[in-house]
């Protein structure tokens, strides 16, 4: 199994076909006015390629926060997702999209951020989200 990308959207849904619809997809930063911070929900789209003996059966994966000295921060985020065959090419890789939304996200310190997404304890990737303080103006 492979990550093929791993987005940030306000709002995203996603279909067992691996289609998905987004607003504003493509997030990289949140600018607060104070810490803690509080986002009241990000949704993390990611695309995994699955090989042909993966399919047909349940697959566990885990999205985690790490802040920026590295801890592990709440959520971590335990899915659990089953990919189907190709229904044209049954022996061929095949990948499906999911959609993990988070509620109540809160962000202690300003920083980058990484979301990863583990399958047991391979990483299978992870993408970057700052966090940062809106300069106040006088």
């Amino acid at each position: 199994m492979k990550l093929e990308f791993l987005l940030f959207a306000d709002s995203a849904v996603s279909a067992k076909d691996g289609v998905f619809s987004a607003l504003n997809c493509g997030l990289d930063y949140f600018r607060c006015a104070e810490f803690p911070a509080r986002k009241s929900s990000l949704v993390t789209i990611a695309r995994i390629r699955f090989d042909s003996d993966e399919m047909d059966r349940p697959h566990e994966f885990l999205l985690e926060l790490i802040g920026p000295g590295g801890d592990r921060l709440d959520p971590f985020i335990p899915v659990w997702v089953t990919p189907i065959r190709h229904p044209r090419y049954p022996d061929a890789s095949n990948h499906m999209t999911i959609a993990i939304t988070l509620y109540s996200l809160v962000f202690h310190e300003g920083g980058i951020h990484r979301f990863r997404l583990l399958s047991g304890d391979r990483l299978l990737g992870e993408s970057p989200f700052e966090v940062y303080q809106q300069e106040s103006t006088p």
